[in-house]
């Protein structure tokens, strides 16, 4: 009995990261203000970012703390860190957080190449601010200041690493497809 009360205790808080701050679709609040953007964005919500390239099965995922650059694409499992906050920082302009780890932002490490994405503690750096591009395929490209606009967020291959690449070439895993996955509740 007490090795079942030491369980429940110990998945307690993951159970608490789980159910916090989202809330289906399918549920909606009388008087709710949903304010959408010209590139249907909205702050409000999280969202579950997939790419051509890799199809809807694949969705972007923040790893902090497992691995160093700390993002990657991965089978969609409903957990926390597949859900993606984007703050309005201004037209066009946007900083991009998991919803696992609010205290982080989607960055570029500091090199010369400009193109090693990961995750970063949130701060005014011109890699945590983030640019979409609306394609006419209906996806988007996102872009950053560090980086520069000829450059846009990509996946490597079939190795489901991400990096920055040239726009030059109009690569499939440029192009991302956001899907709503829930209300963003604030703490």
């Amino acid at each position: 009995m007490v090795s079942q009360w030491f369980v429940v205790l110990i998945l307690l808080p993951f159970l608490q990261l789980a159910f916090t701050r989202i809330i289906s679709l399918d549920e909606h609040f009388d008087g709710e203000d949903v304010k959408e953007d010209r590139f249907g964005i909205a702050t409000s919500y999280v969202y579950r970012l997939t790419n051509k390239y890799l199809g809807p099965d694949l969705t972007f995922v923040s790893i902090v703390g497992y691995m160093e650059d700390g993002v990657k694409m991965d089978s969609i499992q409903g957990l926390g860190s597949e859900y993606w906050h984007f703050i309005r920082l201004g037209d066009n302009k946007y900083r991009i957080q998991n919803f696992v780890d609010d205290r982080t932002a989607l960055d570029i490490h500091n090199d010369k190449m400009k193109n090693k994405v990961h995750m970063s503690k949130i701060g005014d750096f011109s890699g945590q601010y983030w640019h979409l591009t609306h394609l006419k395929d209906g996806s988007f490209r996102l872009s950053n200041d560090f980086s520069g606009r000829n450059m846009a967020l990509d996946v490597v291959g079939r190795t489901h690493n991400l990096t920055m690449s040239t726009t030059a070439v109009d690569y499939l895993g440029q192009h991302w497809i956001f899907t709503k996955a829930g209300k963003y509740l604030k703490d």
